[in-house]
């Protein structure tokens, strides 16, 4: 589950991740950028259809990205306060299907991997991803 982030000392089993979506000329777009991994872009499908649902998009590719390096702490950092409020509270009353399937691939991904994921606010303007 996600938790409040409070700085630890990093190790190889820890990352800070940015993301972050915008809507591309065809389709959303979504991105994720860390200073000790690859940065990474995904072509969002076409069902994923508003700003908030790319960003729980970005949230949902970044914690698998995470859960397949086999990392155990994540703090991912995203700029969209929707997408935080909808992952932290798990999307109690979600009415868009859309966003449902993102909020249920993450809790899934939190489930399996294990990792313990840390989500916070920045600045658009901050934000790398």
């Amino acid at each position: 589950a996600f938790q409040p982030w409070r700085p630890t000392p990093t190790h190889q089993h820890q990352a800070t991740l940015f993301v972050d979506a915008a809507k591309g000329p065809e389709r959303y777009v979504a991105a994720m950028w860390s200073t000790t991994h690859s940065t990474r872009i995904w072509h969002l499908p076409n069902w994923v259809n508003t700003q908030q649902a790319a960003e729980l998009a970005a949230i949902e590719h970044t914690l698998k990205l995470a859960a397949y390096e086999k990392l155990k702490q994540v703090h991912i950092i995203a700029d969209n306060m929707a997408a935080i409020f909808t992952t932290t509270k798990f999307g109690s009353k979600l009415c868009n299907p859309t966003r449902a399937r993102h909020v249920q691939r993450i809790a899934h991904t939190l489930r399996w991997s294990k990792i313990q994921a840390q989500i916070s606010w920045i600045r658009s303007r901050f934000n790398p991803a």
